[in-house]
């Protein structure tokens, strides 16, 4: 098999022989039992010896070769998944091309390779997660997002205590999610939705103190989020938005001061809206709605000048849009519907120059709206309110700009 996978390689990947060589043409070379190695101690060199010179000619350094184990953990793997290294793996170490892996070969004084990556992305596999993919303890980075993926995740994925990124997202995996994870404890990433799974967010995760992204949208986790998780507080993107998560939403989150990404809507949250989330000066898109009981405030994002994006429908909040509201320079999405909000609507809100979509209604605003608007407002939800609004002046102020609902 080797032999023929360095043949096809050759043709299909010409330049990259000895990025190869070094890679994963060895991991091939190994698995075929007995196989020679394309250069092997019977083959003579080229004729680089130096007859000036009073050293007399070293051959060169064995290539280096990858550890048996992985060689038939991926092995295995591939024939789970079908996956034939000749016909549809292409490799190239230095090439993002799906699927692929990578391996680094400086172990050992430059003669041992371990395999670092593993993508096969995309590629509709549609099988289980062969138990053999966790014997791959040298990964730092595993995608297998949109991969078709089925059953329970093994608690055996706490043996990649090197991984740093891993994507399991846009798949069907089922059952609870294994405490194991939180062995993975150099985790900087981390992908697990959407996906089927069953019951709450393991504590163990907030062992993962490097992580700076969670996405886990539409993944089925229930109950509250564990009080571990006040010790993450280098995430700066989070998206958790339909899942069934209940409670109080954390007032540990306002501690979380390097978040710019929070994406918490579509569970059943109880309020109201922590006032620790002032904190978060750094907060560019915040997305929250169907907040239950208690009544919050907007006193919140006094600090957070830089959004660009605030859906807060559906909350329950009882106050005023700010007088300030102008001086939100960035803000293109602004969505406090179905909620309580009441007084006047600040002119302001209508001069913004990057506001695109706004959305009020079913609200206790008053008042009028202006007679000008901003051009670059192609979007404004037709007001529900107990306001005296005429559908007149509406309609002057949407123009002829087509207002389609944006989903984010």
């Amino acid at each position: 098999m080797s032999t023929l996978l360095l043949a096809y390689c050759q043709v299909s990947l010409t330049g990259r022989v000895n990025c190869l060589r070094s890679c994963l043409i060895c991991i091939f070379s190994n698995s075929a039992h007995g196989a020679q190695h394309p250069y092997n101690s019977v083959t003579k060199p080229p004729d680089t010896y130096d007859r000036n010179a009073k050293q007399p000619y070293q051959p060169a350094a064995a290539e280096p070769r990858t550890d048996p184990v992985e060689v038939t953990a991926l092995s295995k793997v591939f024939q789970y998944w079908r996956i034939s290294p000749k016909y549809s793996l292409t490799v190239a170490c230095s090439e993002p091309v799906e699927p692929y892996i990578t391996c680094d070969c400086s172990y050992e004084n430059n003669t041992s390779c371990h395999i670092t990556s593993l993508n096969v992305s995309g590629l509709a596999i549609n099988d289980i997660i062969p138990e053999e993919l966790w014997n791959l303890t040298f990964l730092t980075y595993l995608n297998l997002e949109n991969t078709y993926m089925r059953g329970k995740l093994s608690s055996s994925i706490g043996k990649l205590k090197r991984i740093q990124v891993l994507d399991l997202g846009s798949n069907a995996l089922s059952g609870e999610l294994p405490k194991e994870l939180g062995n993975l404890t150099d985790l900087v990433r981390l992908f697990l939705g959407p996906n089927n799974f069953t019951g709450s967010l393991p504590s163990e995760l907030g062992n993962l103190m490097k992580l700076d992204l969670i996405y886990i949208p539409s993944s089925g986790f229930s109950g509250e989020i564990p009080s571990t998780f006040a010790n993450l507080n280098n995430l700066q993107f989070v998206w958790a938005s339909d899942n069934e998560l209940t409670g109080r939403i954390p007032d540990f989150i306002g501690n979380w001061t390097l978040l710019t990404f929070l994406k918490l809507e579509g569970n059943s949250f109880e309020g109201p809206i922590p006032s620790t989330f002032s904190n978060l000066t750094s907060m560019i898109h915040l997305m929250l709605s169907d907040v239950f009981n208690g009544g919050s405030s907007l006193a919140f994002i006094k600090n957070m000048k830089s959004l660009s994006i605030l859906y807060l429908r559906n909350n329950n909040i009882s106050d005023s849009i700010p007088l300030n509201i102008g001086e939100y320079q960035n803000l293109t999405l602004l969505d406090l519907s179905f909620n309580n909000i009441r007084g006047k609507i600040p002119d302001s809100l209508f001069q913004m120059s990057s506001l695109t979509h706004l959305s009020l209604g079913n609200n206790k605003l008053n008042g009028t709206l202006p007679t000008q608007k901003s051009p670059s407002l192609i979007y404004m939800e037709k007001f529900e309110n107990e306001t005296k609004v005429l559908s007149k002046l509406m309609a002057q102020h949407l123009g002829s700009a087509v207002a389609t609902t944006q989903h984010y």
